[in-house]
């Protein structure tokens, strides 16, 4: 029993450090060699050093707000800007209010979310 109850708070702690070390550092820049999910905001995923930039082909440039959160994700291909997705959040929490895209073309498109990030409709 006592071997369960350590096993559990070692797991426990172990999570709680995770979940810790994923926060982002305020108003801070990240690269990134892939993203997973279409979830909004993405997650940046593989991260790489800035003097790792020239062995890959395609990169994303992560750039964090004041709280740590993904204000802007940039896609670079061959050192070139294609595009980017930008963030604003409702005050105080992780809900994405409005999500800005940008493509290679130029085209921008908004959307909105409500609080409970669900996507308003135009």
């Amino acid at each position: 029993m006592i071997r369960r109850l350590a096993i559990i708070l070692l797991v426990s702690l172990g999570l709680t450090s995770c979940k810790h070390n994923m926060k982002n550092e305020p108003n801070s820049v990240k690269y990134f060699a892939s993203w997973g999910s279409y979830s909004v905001p993405k997650k940046p995923q593989k991260e790489i050093q800035e003097s790792e930039l020239s062995d890959y082909p395609t990169y994303y440039k992560a750039h964090y707000d004041e709280e740590g959160r993904l204000a802007r994700f940039e896609k670079y291909i061959d050192g070139d800007l294609e595009g980017y997705d930008a963030y604003e959040y409702y005050e105080g929490t992780e809900k994405v209010k409005t999500q800005t895209l940008l493509n290679a073309d130029g085209e921008k498109r908004v959307n909105q979310f409500d609080e409970k990030g669900k996507r308003i409709e135009e």
